[in-house]
């Protein structure tokens, strides 16, 4: 997990799909793909917001009947 950058600040354009807001990660992605490591997962005051520019989910098993898909906003 990336602690030393943020993707996303107050006032900024993050909040929108702009190819400007991704600039930022380019040498964290370098690092984490020199390790092994294919994506880096990023949060935004404690929340999950993407992993890079990818779409994500996430499976929660809910019950033994019940399984829940959820995506960030």
């Amino acid at each position: 997990m990336e602690t030393r950058l943020d993707r996303g600040c107050a006032k900024s354009a993050y909040s929108y799909k702009l190819g400007s807001n991704y600039s930022p990660y380019i040498l964290s992605q370098k690092e984490v793909n020199a390790n092994g490591w294919h994506n880096i997962l990023w949060t935004h005051t404690g929340v999950v917001s993407e992993i890079n520019g990818c779409n994500m989910m996430f499976v929660v098993k809910n019950s033994e009947t019940e399984i829940e898909i959820i995506t960030p906003e």
